[in-house]
């Protein structure tokens, strides 16, 4: 049987105020990993949810913020669960949902295997918006808030965007038409979208009115009636 190991003995190794490896206190303590885990339930300790899971820290030394996360020394701490249960409580607590990469950036690790497990099991919710997955609550109307925050982030940084970014992402297709909407423009200031889109499509052109109206908004191409 193990010796005995006083509160105040287990305590001592902490007192730096940085996480201790658990294979570090069962060096000092000379002890099993089974009584260090008892001993880290005990005094309610908490293990990194980074790392590896391999540190831990004393209540005492953590200033949790309101999604329940403490950064200590490189190493994230949760206070309501272990790494699962942080990626979701992550996810939940965000305001527009997270993309995989951003996870990863938040938590020191990569995390894009861990957010589709979780998602396939259902406690995370996952879609794809400009190439790029992002995760959601799986409460139905906790996610709607969040898609409505960010397509109105998405909408706000297109706004911002200038017109040489805004060309960079057209495929060379819609280039080729969009110099034959603005020529068509030149050559007929008085042209609505609609008849832009006729006169390209007398020419040949596959363009509807829809497409000709985004191409006037998004480029700012002087304001006509439909």
């Amino acid at each position: 049987m193990g010796r005995h190991i006083r509160d105040d003995e287990f305590r001592k190794l902490f007192e730096s105020a940085q996480p201790v490896r658990i294979s570090e206190i069962m060096r000092r303590l000379g002890t099993s990993r089974a009584t260090v885990t008892r001993l880290l339930a005990r005094h309610h300790a908490y293990t990194s949810v980074n790392g590896g899971g391999f540190h831990c820290v004393l209540p005492s030394m953590c200033r949790f913020d309101p999604e329940g996360f403490c950064r200590i020394g490189g190493f994230l701490f949760f206070r309501h669960g272990n790494q699962r249960q942080a990626v979701c409580g992550y996810v939940e607590g965000s305001e527009a949902g997270v993309p995989a990469a951003q996870a990863t950036e938040f938590f020191g690790v990569s995390m894009a295997m861990q957010l589709l497990r979780l998602s396939r099991e259902g406690r995370l919710w996952r879609e794809k918006r400009d190439g790029v997955f992002v995760y959601f609550s799986a409460d139905e109307t906790r996610r709607a808030e969040q898609r409505r925050r960010r397509q109105r982030a998405e909408q706000d940084q297109t706004a911002q965007l200038t017109v040489t970014e805004m060309l960079v992402r057209e495929d060379r297709e819609s280039l080729e038409l969009l110099v034959k909407v603005l020529l068509t423009c030149l050559a007929h200031p008085e042209f609505s979208a609609k008849s832009v889109a006729l006169s390209l499509a007398r020419r040949g052109e596959s363009v509807c009115t829809a497409w000709v109206r985004e191409m006037f908004e998004r480029f700012d191409i002087a304001k006509r009636g439909s």
